[in-house]
């Protein structure tokens, strides 16, 4: 799913993060700016995310947030080298190869599910092709929600595949 650079409405400007929708339900809203309410923002940016499929909405941004609930909080920690815990003594290191790539996209995405705001890998990742050099085939998204969705833009959408009857 692409993300939208710029969403404009009445109330402001955002960047909608929409790539982790089809991976784990989730939507980004980043506030560029408020030209009148950050609640009228917000909903209009709600609203358009979960036409596409968001569950779960997180906002951050150029804006006051400070009577909304905070999700997630960067704290810097530092801890002197030697209180760490030392290495194990036997790790089983598995390279990514062509054969593995797949398991190992499924994998990192089983564990990082729990993890708040965490990327997603799909197999198809860029990442995989720049820093392992393997292309994986990549499936199309699709909307599968346009039936329930009373604010869907039909042809419009992207991520829709409609024949001509709908």
């Amino acid at each position: 799913m692409k993300d939208i650079p710029v969403f404009s409405c009445p109330d402001g400007i955002a960047t909608l993060i929409l790539r982790e929708v089809p991976f784990r339900g989730e939507g980004y809203i980043l506030v560029r700016g408020v030209f009148g309410t950050l609640e009228g923002l917000l909903a209009e940016c709600a609203g358009f995310c979960r036409a596409a499929g968001a569950e779960r909405l997180f906002a951050a941004g150029e804006a006051d947030f400070s009577g909304y609930p905070a999700a997630i909080r960067i704290l810097g920690r530092s801890a002197p080298r030697e209180s760490l815990l030392p290495a194990p003594e036997a790790v089983r290191l598995v390279p990514v190869t062509e054969e593995t790539a797949a398991d190992w996209a499924r994998e990192y995405n089983a564990r990082f599910r729990a993890v708040p705001a965490a990327e997603s890998c799909s197999p198809a990742d860029d990442f995989v092709k720049t820093h392992f050099g393997i292309e994986m085939e990549c499936t199309e998204v699709q909307c599968t929600h346009y039936a329930q969705n009373n604010q869907c833009i039909g042809k419009r959408c992207p991520f829709g595949r409609f024949d001509d009857s709908i």
